[in-house]
């Protein structure tokens, strides 16, 4: 393929994707980013530019699982679940892909699972109903043998 081709075909990509892509310094400023990404965060174009992507991750996340900066330093592609502010002030939840480009770039695809969160949790709330309702005895432990789980019919 001729380069000209490979640069139209991974320009195609970067608009028409359906994660949000970005482009970023390694302190965080936007240098990119996709349409889709704008759309997702409902920001419009030039005020996403003028934000730090740290301004648009939950704190609490932050502090609790910080970017692995040893993976990523050592050209490792880190994967992070995170919630993200929209412009409206809401938060979506996102799987965030980053790896260190050559160039001392970041880049950064942003996948929403705000869905699939909600949908899991109606699914574990369903689950708890069915295990405290029934007359067996159900519990749960973990790895450790902790329990994490169990319903009145094992009192």
């Amino acid at each position: 393929m001729k380069e000209s081709t490979f640069e139209s075909f991974y320009q195609v990509l970067f608009e028409q994707s359906g994660f949000g892509i970005a482009i970023l310094t390694p302190d965080g400023k936007f240098i990119d980013f996709n349409p889709f990404l704008c759309q997702t965060l409902g920001f419009p174009r030039q005020e996403l530019m003028e934000t730090n992507v740290f301004d648009l991750l939950d704190t609490q996340d932050l502090e609790s699982d910080p970017p692995d900066l040893t993976a990523i330093e050592a050209g490792k592609t880190t994967v992070r679940e995170r919630k993200i502010l929209k412009k409206d002030g809401s938060a979506l939840i996102a799987e965030i892909f980053t790896k260190k480009l050559e160039d001392n770039r970041y880049l950064t695809l942003i996948y929403d699972i705000s869905r699939r969160e909600m949908e899991l949790s109606v699914t574990r709330e369903r689950l708890l109903t069915l295990i405290k309702a029934t007359p067996d005895i159900i519990s749960f432990k973990d790895a450790k043998g902790r329990w994490i789980t169990a319903n009145e019919s094992l009192l």
